[in-house]
């Protein structure tokens, strides 16, 4: 059984625990103290190391925290409660003058000693605290932070299936803790196992101390299963820091953290070694094609970012495994992160990309580009390109062309779609979807929710330009200045392409297809009875059309409230 560790941290400055000694309160006449007032309610999440960036939450009005404070605000563990902004419930709701600062913590949700700061079950509370000095008289705005760590447990898909139960064993537990200073002291436990069911998503959490020198340990518990303790070879736990431990089994390679990714970007590229790693530790043998399998959602960091290596060619089998990437930036000569997909093997399955950027001025030589595949000659299928951004910063318009998923398609797009599509700039011709289309796009998603419009009129929805097969795609939203199909069909064929009614008379601007090319667009209104009709002639459509395509297995269509008409 092997274990990989990924490391982060929170974003935040841990701030240093000094001793407070508590100074008797003096009375004062009232004209000598202002009142106290006390704000914010944000918590800084488990964040990524190299980002330094993280999720912010906040405590929800209504909720309690307790406090403490010496110097020049005096609290001995007051309730406060979030209304309006405010935290109100300060007994001594007063600054003293003579002293010029007050030392204050506070701490998310109420904990009164050490009783509090664990579950019945024996698991460790995710506690946050706030604490700092401020001036006399000045605002209390409190930003929270875990006062302890998290431990993260990442198992294989296929291996979670045969798993009953997982153990983590903790060694140390907290057995006191200073409510002034935030200071903490453990002991040695044998006691500390955390046991949880299994669940089907493989992800297991567990807040640990935020102490150096534990040994951690994992027990797997089901079918079939090792019966031995899977170490955790981390050892050092501060605050405020995530600790993700993916598991998988002996034969399963594959792609499981953002440095695994970043190596395969070089290794599939034709370097023999990166950082200790080979090509073999990230695929598997299946019917004979090599297939690099996605084991865990990955978001980079900008320094992450900038060590990927653009895929030059790609000949093989990249299945995502429904998992996410997120953050890539496109900064190289090459225009797209896959560069080209081969038309022999090159298949890109079950992925979706998240924020990846393409930022124009950094290719003064380059008059093209997309946000995922630049030459797609193989198979893209059930691949999803969400929330990417396209600077197009350039004088000649005409000269500069982008697509969104693809620049040219000479294979196949199945079962896949563009949802929030962001122009930084817009002096260029776009085509939403792909540029050209000198292959297959079938039964796809155009989630035509674009922020901008382009300034050139050549711009598109699905294409720019189409000489082959447009079949069974859906666009949402009317955009008065794309065309809704493409700008020239030049002997392409297009059928059951399902577009809003305001695009009738603007879905092509020139037609060139011969006598016997089949010619249908539909077009549709908003309303629930024109989904339920929209939903029918896609995955009637499908049956019709099955068999001409026995290699390809199509995404049925449904309902949904929010979305309208989607992918089952």
């Amino acid at each position: 059984m092997k274990t990989k560790i990924l490391l982060s941290f929170v974003t935040i400055l841990i701030l240093s625990v000094t001793a407070c000694t508590h100074d008797s309160i003096i009375n004062i006449k009232s004209e000598n103290y202002s009142q106290v007032i006390i704000t914010g309610n944000s918590t800084n999440g488990f964040s990524d190391k190299e980002s330094r960036t993280g999720s912010i939450e906040q405590i929800p009005a209504g909720d309690s925290i307790v406090f403490f404070s010496t110097g020049g605000i005096k609290a001995e563990g007051n309730i406060l409660n979030y209304e309006n902004g405010l935290w109100t419930g300060l007994e001594d709701n007063k600054w003293y003058a003579e002293e010029d600062s007050a030392n204050i913590t506070a701490y998310y949700p109420v904990i009164k000693g050490i009783d509090d700061l664990y579950h019945n079950n024996g698991e460790l509370r995710d506690i946050v605290y706030c604490k700092d000095t401020f001036n006399n008289g000045e605002t209390i705005n409190l930003t929270f932070n875990h006062i302890f760590a998290k431990l993260a447990i990442n198992i294989d898909k296929k291996l979670n299936e045969d798993i009953v139960k997982v153990h983590i064993n903790v060694p140390l537990k907290v057995n006191a803790i200073d409510l002034k200073t935030a200071e903490y002291s453990v002991t040695t436990s044998t006691e500390g196992t955390i046991s949880f069911d299994r669940n089907d998503d493989g992800r297991y959490e567990a807040i640990i101390p935020a102490q150096n020198g534990m040994n951690l340990s994992i027990k797997l518990e089901g079918n079939e299963l090792p019966s031995e303790n899977i170490k955790i070879n981390e050892t050092e736990f501060q605050s405020g820091y995530e600790y993700i431990c993916n598991v998988r089994k002996d034969e399963q390679n594959g792609i499981y953290t953002t440095e695994d990714f970043i190596a395969f970007t070089h290794l599939i590229n034709g370097e023999p070694e990166y950082e200790g790693k080979s090509l073999e530790d990230f695929y598997s043998v299946i019917d004979g094609k090599r297939v690099f399998k996605l084991y865990n959602d990955l978001s980079f960091t900008d320094e992450e970012a900038d060590s990927i290596a653009v895929i030059e060619e790609f000949n093989d089998i990249f299945d995502g495994n429904n998992h996410t990437i997120s953050n890539l930036k496109i900064k190289t000569r090459y225009r797209a992160n896959f560069c080209l997909i081969d038309k022999n093997n090159g298949e890109i399955k079950n992925l979706t990309i998240d924020k990846c950027t393409f930022d124009y001025p950094e290719f003064n030589n380059a008059t093209a580009g997309c946000l995922f595949v630049n030459h797609n000659y193989g198979i893209i299928d059930n691949s999803h390109l969400i929330n990417g951004l396209i600077n197009m910063k350039t004088e000649d318009e005409e000269s500069k062309k982008f697509g969104g998923l693809s620049f040219l398609n000479k294979g196949t797009i199945i079962n896949s779609s563009i949802s929030n599509l962001i122009l930084g700039s817009n002096n260029a011709t776009l085509g939403i979807f792909v540029y050209q289309n000198d292959g297959d796009i079938l039964n796809c998603i155009i989630n035509n929710n674009i922020n901008k419009n382009t300034t050139s009129n050549l711009s598109s929805t699905i294409c720019v330009y189409n000489s082959m097969r447009l079949y069974n795609i859906f666009v949402t939203e009317y955009k008065k200045n794309y065309y809704g199909i493409c700008y020239k069909n030049d002997s392409g064929h297009y059928y059951n392409c399902i577009l809003p009614k305001e695009y009738k008379g603007k879905a092509i601007y020139s037609d060139y297809k011969s006598d016997t090319a089949l010619k249908k667009a539909v077009y549709y209104s908003e309303s629930p009875d024109e989904y339920l009709r929209i939903v029918y002639e896609l995955n009637q459509w499908i049956e019709e059309n099955q068999s001409n395509y026995p290699n390809i297995t199509f995404r049925k269509w449904t309902t949904d409230p929010t979305d309208k008409v989607i992918f089952e």
